[in-house]
Order: structure tokens, then sequence, then C-alpha cells
């Protein structure tokens, strides 16, 4: 029973992030990028061939797209604990059963189940987060949490050099992988409550305040939506580089002459240029998402254009992996804020959608180039690799304000609440039911009064701490009408009285 109790309890925004970082370092420092780390390991020690190390990665990215789509069902119907502990527990196996492997079927069964950690474990964060942060934190915990692959890169690399001079060393190694994975889901398990973030509320309070919500969608025609063309489609071009770049990074470095040291050292570098992602979140909401998106794309481009043309330099090669971290780690953390955004009415589900853009690019990446570094030279894939991320700075988020023309407002006289903002296209938009409005238009204005009204947000946050019960959005509006000459928009009262609910 006090599991159960302790458990009920949200988590602290420190306390998430913390939690955060540690399982998506183990899911994608050690479970995903550690497999690279012991290939020659591997190869050598159960005989196995380039051919056999690709078909274990290509099985790996398969498991790694049906456990993200399985982690937004499960979100959406028990909410992000089992997800999120179940992708630390795959880990944990998986890892464990690496460790034990004595042929290449147990070795291929570990590296399949461990590959499904990070697609469990990441999306369903944008839940727990969206349930238990404030709006102004959320930007920053989600960079922490998403900058724990940096960790993970950073742990990883110094154990599997020291696991490289012993005989046994690497069993020793994936073991404690193993236990720090186990460790993560018992953690998890115990610190995020359980069930969904936010249950439907009784049929007497749809009456007044979730009868003018925005409407539903059937099936899939939620995913297509104002903006979410680019964040597809940058995510895919991420997964597709990011793949290369990890399959093909220390052949390229061997190849121009480096030693062998620089195969951990590289990885290792890069974990430490990603830090930088903890910053991700004030830098976007200081310069804005697409400001951010785009700097982190030109110094990948140029990262990967210098180990194109100067890889055989230690001191280029060095500032080179260190420049990757620093954008390729940010990136991630920015497709989760700009998912929130695009999807701010699903966010494990659109950022599942979003991972599964990704996780495709990752798989065409590395036998698409493969095929094309086979005939031109991994110097010239990887100069093709920094044209593509040059190219896709034009699917970068579009400008404040930027979003399709609004649809014609039905005629006669308007009723129901008002839902008034200027916009670029198409003037003011006048007084409508808000089951008029489609869903896409509907979250860019309720995101868009939310940053101009921040104070009288903050306004009305205060006026709900003291009620003893959470009002409906009809009285919230009626209370505060003295505020903004009258008129409060109704996303500001309705996202207010959501914070509430959850804060209650």
């Amino acid at each position: 029973m006090k599991v159960t109790s302790r458990a009920c309890e949200p988590p602290s925004p420190v306390t998430l992030a913390f939690a955060g970082t540690s399982a998506i370092a183990v899911a994608y420092g050690f479970a995903r990028y550690g497999f690279g780390l012991f290939v020659p390991v591997f190869s050598d020690r159960f005989d196995l061939s380039t051919a056999a190390v690709g078909l274990m990665s290509s099985a790996a990215y398969v498991s790694y797209l049906v456990a993200m789509l399985a982690a937004g069902v499960l979100t959406a119907r028990f909410g992000p604990r089992p997800p999120i502990a179940a992708g630390a527990g795959c880990a944990a196996v998986g890892m464990a059963a690496i460790a034990a492997a004595t042929g290449p079927v147990v070795l291929t069964i570990g590296v399949v189940v461990a590959a499904a950690s990070p697609g469990l474990c990441w999306a369903p964060f944008s839940d727990a987060v969206a349930a238990h942060v404030r709006q102004p934190d959320r930007a920053r915990v989600l960079s922490v949490i998403s900058t724990g692959t940096s960790f993970g890169l950073v742990v990883a690399g110094p154990v599997a050099w020291l696991a490289s001079t012993h005989g046994t060393g690497w069993r020793l190694a994936w073991a404690g992988f193993a236990l720090a994975a186990a460790a993560c889901a018992v953690w998890n398990a115990l610190l995020l409550p359980g069930g969904r973030a936010s249950q439907p509320p009784p049929r007497a309070a749809q009456a007044t305040a979730l009868t003018v919500s925005r409407p539903r969608r059937n099936g899939l025609a939620w995913v297509a939506r104002a903006g979410a063309g680019r964040l597809l489609g940058q995510s895919a071009v991420y997964g597709l580089v990011a793949s290369v770049f990890f399959t093909f990074v220390v052949d390229l470095v061997a190849r121009a002459g480096l030693p062998d040291t620089w195969r951990l050292l590289l990885l290792t570098l890069v974990g430490v240029g990603g830090i930088s992602g903890i910053a991700t979140g004030d830098a976007a909401r200081r310069f804005g998402i697409r400001r951010s998106v785009t700097g982190c794309l030109l110094l990948l481009a140029a990262a990967l254009a210098c180990l194109a043309s100067a890889g055989h330099s230690p001191t280029v090669t060095a500032l080179a992996a260190v420049g990757f971290g620093a954008a390729y780690m940010p990136l991630a953390a920015l497709l989760a804020l700009w998912s929130q955004d695009v999807y701010a009415d699903r966010p494990t589900s659109g950022f599942t959608v979003t991972l599964t853009a990704l996780a495709v690019g990752s798989i065409a990446g590395p036998a698409t180039f493969g095929a094309f570094a086979h005939a031109h030279g991994l110097p010239t894939t990887f100069l093709v690799i920094a044209g593509i991320t040059l190219a896709s700075v034009s699917l970068r988020p579009p400008r404040p304000g930027e979003h399709r023309p609004c649809p014609a407002v039905p005629s006669g006289k308007p009723h129901g609440l008002a839902l008034w903002r200027p916009t670029r296209h198409c003037g003011a938009m006048p007084s409508v039911q808000i089951k008029d409005v489609p869903e896409h238009t509907h979250a860019v204005l309720r995101q868009r009064a939310a940053a101009a009204h921040q104070s009288l947000q903050e306004y009305l946050r205060m006026r709900l701490i003291q009620e003893a019960d959470t009002p409906t959005v009809d009285e919230v509006l009626e209370r505060a009408g003295g505020r903004a000459g009258g008129r409060v928009p109704f996303s500001i009262a309705a996202d207010v009285v959501h914070e509430d609910r959850a804060r209650r």
C-alpha cells in the first residue's frame, strides 16, 4: 500500500528530469548505441561477418520501430508509466542476454530485445512532462531528458575501452549496463503515477466546459495538420543522417589512418558535445525553435563536411565529433518541443508519429548510402549527407504566426464563446462555436493566445488556487471578464482549468 500511494504522488520537475535522463541514457547510450562500440569484439568472438552485423542492426531498427508504435498505444490506454518501465526492463533483459551470449543466436535476441528500449521509453515522457510539469518549465525538462543519450555515450565509451583490454571484459560491461537498466526500471515504475495523464470529466461537467472543445477526428486524420509535413520531413532526414553517421563514421576514421582508439574516443567526444543539449529549452525560449533548429542543422552539416574532407587530422576529427554531438543531441530535444507545438492535444501520439518518421529515415539511411559508399567512397558519402543536412534547413519550423489560411466561418448569427485572434492570413476571426473550428486551427490559436496572454494566465491561476473546487470554463470566463477589456480568450481559460484539474 505504501508503494501504491507513493507512486500516485506526482514527481517534482527536477526528479522527473533526473529519472528521464537516466532512462534515456540507458535506452540510447547503452542499449541502442552500445552495440556499435563492441562490434569488433563481437565479430572476433562469434566470427560474425559484416553482412551478419548489418542484418542484426536492421533487426534492431525494426524492433525499435515496432516498440515505438506500441508505446503510443500503451500510453494512450494506460499512461506513460507502463511503457517507460517496460522499456527500461527490455534494456535490462536484452543487455543481460548479450552479456551471457554464447553464440550468434542469443546475441541477436539480446540486441533485438534491447533495441526495443528506446522505442518504448522516449515518446511517453512527453505525456509525463505535460501532466506533471508547469508549462513554463516543460521545454527545459524535456531538453534535459533528451540529453540522457550524451551522458550514456560518455559512460559507454570509456567502459568499452576498458573492456577491450581484457578477454571477458565485454561480458562484465554488458552485465553492468543491464544492472543499471534494471535499477532505472524500478525507479521510474515507483516514481511515475499510474493511469492516463487526464481522464474524461463527468457528463455534467461536459455540458458546461467540454462540449465546446475541439472536434474529434476519426482514425489517423489528426496526423495531417498545419506544420506536420515539415516536422515529419525533418525527422526523417535527422534519422537518415544519424544512422549513416553512427554506422560508417568509425570506418571513415579508420580508413583515414587514425589509430583504433579513435573508435571509442570518437563517440565519447560526440557525447561530450551533446551535453550542450541541456540548454536546448532555454535556447528555444530565447531564440525560438525555428532559429535553434536552423543553427543546429548548419553546425551538423559543417561537422559532417569536416569529417569528409579532413578526417585524417586528429584535431579536425575531434572538433567535428564535438560539433556533431553539440548539434545532434539538441536537435533531438528540439524535435520533441516542435512535436509538442504541432500535436499539442496528443503529445505522446504525436511524438510517436515524429519518431516513426525518424525510424523510417534510420532504416533507409544505412542501406541506401552503404551501396553508395561502396561505389563512391565514404568521404564522398559524408559530403552528400552534409549537403542533405544543409538542404533540410528548408524544412525548419515556420515563423511565428505562419499557418494555413483560416477556413470559412459558417454564416448566421454567431453564438457561443468568443474565440478572437488576429491572424496573418485572414484578419480577425469572429465569435464562433469552438466545435465549428477545425482541430489544427484550434490548436494553433490556443498556443498563440497562451503565449500572448501569459500575464492573464498567471492571474487566472492565482484565482483558481483560492477556489475549493475547479470551476467550469464558463465560470472562469465570467469571473475574469474584467481583464483584457472584458474579453478573455477561451483558450486561456480552458488551459488554466485543465492545469487546475491536473494539479488537484
